[in-house]
């Protein structure tokens, strides 16, 4: 009787860790959405360095202590992108400063669902058994960056990328989905124009 009872365990555990897996591989395949700003005003072809900047106004209510490694993430990212656009991180007098802020949120909702009887062609009659309620509840996690004007101190740049967040999945998966946010993110944000590079050289 003892070693029924031990493999109807062993088979529970091993059934909720696959539905565990499963949920966190669909939470890390779940779409990501993108908005973006460009200042009308901005003279991107002006611009030729850029460093971090840290913001003082991080809403303490939905912002997370940010595991290093997912820090390291962000930064890395953002890094990449502004160099695959041609601009040159400096630490003294960049012409843009950027920022970034991150905020998680559980979102708690009430869902109707109805059900779909009819046929929609050739009459395009639809009939529906009557809707019933369903809740979810998830995580949704919101990445916005920031591009400021060193000289105006003015916002030149903005992008955000929005989605369904797990700190279950490994870090090296969070990383990854990090940097195809920032991919798309930064499309909006202007390249600058091939200049000599040995006029950015710091002293």
């Amino acid at each position: 009787m003892r070693w029924m009872v031990i493999a109807g365990l062993v088979l529970l555990l091993a059934a909720s860790g696959c539905g565990k897996k499963n949920e966190v591989k669909r939470i890390m395949e779940s779409p990501i959405d993108y908005q973006s700003y460009v200042s009308p005003w901005a003279d991107f072809q002006r611009y030729r360095t850029w460093d971090f900047v840290e913001l003082n106004d991080q809403r303490s209510d939905e912002t997370r202590n940010l595991d290093p490694g997912i820090k390291k993430a962000i930064t890395d990212a953002i890094t990449k992108q502004m160099d695959v656009r041609g601009y040159k991180k400096v630490t003294r007098a960049p012409d843009i400063v950027l920022s970034y802020h991150v905020a998680v949120r559980t979102i708690d909702k009430d869902f109707i669902k109805e059900m779909y009887d009819g046929s929609y062609y050739p009459d395009y009659r639809m009939d529906f058994s009557g809707p019933r309620s369903a809740r979810k509840r998830w995580d949704e996690g919101s990445l916005i960056i920031f591009a400021f004007d060193t000289y105006t101190r003015k916002l030149i740049w903005e992008g955000t990328a929005v989605a369904e967040v797990t700190d279950e999945a490994p870090l090296d998966q969070r990383a990854e989905r990090i940097d195809k946010a920032a991919r798309w993110m930064f499309t909006s944000l202007p390249g600058r124009p091939r200049w000599d590079d040995n006029i950015l050289r710091e002293d």
